[in-house]
């Protein structure tokens, strides 16, 4: 049970993809995410099974591959380290892929889902050429953009994006698509993020976890690094005022190694400060931590992303999302240590920018 995707903006593809693990066999010990502890002991009695861990779906062995894969993790292993061997050696197209997996047993290959790209750049040029690849996964087109998507999570972020997250596809040139592209890879894992932490809703299905994306950086699909992720909330207080909140609990995402590392940031109901670190690890190299020096706790961030909720009484307004990238030593956040405490700094622009987001969106006073 998972959820991996691609969507195409024009030539330029965003991919996604969850870390959950599950299976009907319940695990060892309690597992935790970022978003929630001992996860299966909040599960519901009729859940499909249980989650027994996390890995990395979305993958990028080299640069000329990035591959997300749902099903079997076996079969995910084999057929992923193969497809990287024969990019690696020159392959670089749909057939190419579907030439290798049709030569593989049928056991190898039957609970096992794949969707990625192969970029290859040009010679003495600027240009790149494409070869996608998908199997035992469904094509839609939502808004004019081309998604292929795989798992338990299809339904809930096809009707996600049905609803208004994904823009229409307007014309523009090969770099316009190519930012709208980047803005969108961002704006998705805002709202995945951010409806996680603040429901859990997907989690009876068996996906999340935590949500990767990767865009086109010109030359080799790249994963979005070093973001912070915040969660805001809008509450109805009276007449057409209305009181915007920011949830107590950073997540951070960023990836040392390959492997990524998401750090939480909370202040519980009790007042007291916890932090956390979680390590998800990529298909192919999965035992390879890296030193426990560099998996401190960091907030640092190149981009923020917001996800604003809306209390009862405010439920016609959908959730909104917000991503800003940083520019040079522009700032927004914070997280500054002194001794035993901890300070949260917030630039005064940065604040006026999510109220006027939120209010020109609801036609409401914010307090």
């Amino acid at each position: 049970m998972t959820l991996i995707g691609k969507l195409k903006f024009g030539l330029a593809p965003v991919m996604f993809g969850d870390v959950l693990l599950s299976s009907r066999i319940p695990p060892a010990g309690p597992i935790s995410m970022p978003a929630v502890s001992d996860i299966n002991a909040k599960l519901p009695e009729d859940a499909w099974g249980f989650v027994t861990g996390a890995v990395q779906k979305l993958n990028i062995p080299n640069e000329n591959l990035a591959i997300a894969w749902a099903g079997s993790r076996l079969q995910a292993r084999l057929a992923v380290r193969e497809i990287h061997e024969a990019v690696m050696s020159g392959a670089s197209s749909y057939m190419d892929v579907i030439d290798l997996l049709s030569r593989k047993p049928e056991n190898e290959v039957n609970d096992l889902s794949l969707i990625g790209v192969i970029v290859r750049p040009v010679e003495n040029s600027d240009g790149c050429t494409m070869g996608h690849f998908h199997i035992n996964c469904n094509k839609y087109d939502v808004n004019g953009v081309d998604l292929d998507i795989a798992g338990s999570g299809e339904w809930h972020l096809v009707e996600m994006l049905r609803s208004g997250l994904l823009p229409e596809l307007m014309d523009g040139d090969d770099q316009q698509k190519l930012d709208r592209s980047v803005q969108f890879g961002n704006a998705l894992s805002a709202y995945l993020i951010g409806r996680e932490t603040e429901s859990g809703e997907n989690f009876p299905q068996m996906w999340g976890g935590a949500i990767e994306t990767a865009y086109f950086g010109g030359r080799s699909m790249v994963k979005q690094d070093n973001v912070l992720h915040l969660n805001w909330r809008v509450d109805h207080v009276e007449g057409d005022l209305a009181e915007l909140s920011l949830w107590p609990r950073f997540t951070h995402y960023r990836y040392v190694e390959n492997h990524l590392v998401v750090s939480v940031l909370e202040i519980g109901n009790d007042g007291k400060l916890k932090e956390s670190v979680d390590v998800f690890s990529p298909l192919l190299h999965d035992y390879q931590l890296p030193e426990r020096s560099r998996l401190q706790p960091l907030f640092t961030h190149d981009v923020i992303n917001c996800y604003v909720s809306f209390a009862t009484g405010l439920s016609d307004y959908p959730s909104l999302v917000r991503s800003k990238i940083l520019l040079g030593s522009e700032e927004t956040v914070r997280v500054v240590r002194d001794g035993g405490v901890v300070r949260l700094e917030f630039a005064t622009g940065f604040v006026k920018e999510v109220r006027e987001f939120v209010r020109d969106h609801i036609n409401r006073d914010l307090i």
